[in-house]
């Protein structure tokens, strides 16, 4: 199993952040454009809102030219305390074999300290491998998602 973390401060307040990254908008512009993501299908969103169980079918066919890939996410929990706010999502098919994303925020400082930490292990023939997408694909996804958040929220 591979764990990725990385963390970015906003300057922006947490009800503005959380209310950003917990809606289906909000995962498509954190998505760079190559990537090739569509959101196919969505369950259980109240108002625009993910909630806990929604579920979102994507599909994501990067460069327009690679393999399309299938998968579905799952908000499997979500917790709103204050100061203190949190989704988990995870990954029902597609390219790994368990996948799991922890979105976290945190008030600091006037603005928001936002945290995602993945699990991930790919599945199939390249189980226990540990892929270049791995080490070199989820630092500038995640980079650019960090990017993205500041540029729209700040």
């Amino acid at each position: 199993m591979t764990t990725y973390h990385r963390s970015v401060w906003v300057d922006a307040p947490i009800e503005q952040v959380w209310a950003f990254h917990s809606t289906i908008d909000g995962l498509r512009a954190l998505t760079p454009g190559p990537l090739g993501l569509q959101v196919q299908a969505i369950r259980g969103d109240e108002n625009g809102t993910l909630v806990q169980a929604s579920e979102i079918d994507l599909q994501m066919r990067p460069l327009g030219v690679l393999p399309t890939t299938e998968w579905t996410s799952i908000i499997t929990e979500r917790e709103d305390v204050g100061d203190h706010r949190r989704f988990t999502d995870l990954m029902r098919g597609g390219p790994f074999d368990h996948w799991r994303h922890e979105h976290s925020f945190e008030a600091v400082n006037g603005g928001t300290q936002v945290h995602d930490r993945v699990s991930l292990r790919l599945g199939g023939p390249f189980a226990g491998v540990i892929s270049p997408f791995t080490v070199f694909g989820l630092a500038p996804m995640f980079r650019y998602r960090h990017r993205r958040t500041r540029a729209e929220l700040e």
